[in-house]
């Protein structure tokens, strides 16, 4: 902390404190809605709000008083509570800057979301599991969906067990790689 000149804060100082307040966090039940009404009166009127994490975090509602009244100076907005829905007060808004969830549109983003996805296909394919699996789909030993279904149209019109290895192929595609029976 030091090092940092930084100290540990609780979340009350941090939003009475800060001239941007930015979320990088995920959406889950201790998470929904962090930002209402009432983080959001303890925020200075020129602080900038930015939520970048997950929609949800933020109160729409709240946040969109918040501007109207200007207990807040602005927000900086890629992700919204009821995607693709937009709220109209904050398409309204003048103080607001507002993107179609693209923060991880670069890409180096992409490129690595293509080389995730191959490693989760191969990790299923060869039963060491996903790397990331969804709700125990794809974990080891789980009996695995038949390939159209789990890889959608990276093996859709292959037979069966005809996928053996899926990989990043060029800048940002992913190339599959047939296992073709021998004679």
């Amino acid at each position: 902390e030091s090092e940092l000149t930084a100290h540990r804060a609780e979340m009350e100082e941090l939003l009475t404190h800060s001239h941007v307040v930015s979320l990088h966090l995920p959406s889950n039940p201790e998470t929904r809605h962090l930002i209402d009404a009432a983080a959001l009166s303890l925020m200075k009127p020129t602080v900038v709000l930015v939520n970048t994490g997950r929609g949800a975090v933020v109160d729409g509602e709240a946040l969109a008083d918040a501007l109207e009244a200007g207990t807040i100076g602005a927000a900086g907005l890629d992700v919204y509570e009821a995607e693709p829905d937009v709220p109209e007060r904050l398409l309204d808004a003048q103080n607001t800057a507002l993107t179609p969830h693209i923060g991880s549109a670069t890409h180096k983003s992409r490129d690595d979301m293509a080389r995730l996805v191959a490693r989760n296909v191969n990790g299923v394919l060869d039963g060491t599991g996903a790397v990331t699996p969804l709700h125990g789909i794809g974990a080891p030993g789980r009996r695995r969906p038949r390939p159209a279904r789990q890889t959608g149209a990276l093996s859709s019109g292959l037979p069966a067990g005809q996928v053996s290895r899926a990989g990043p192929a060029g800048s940002s595609k992913l190339s599959c790689h047939r296992r073709w029976p021998t004679p």
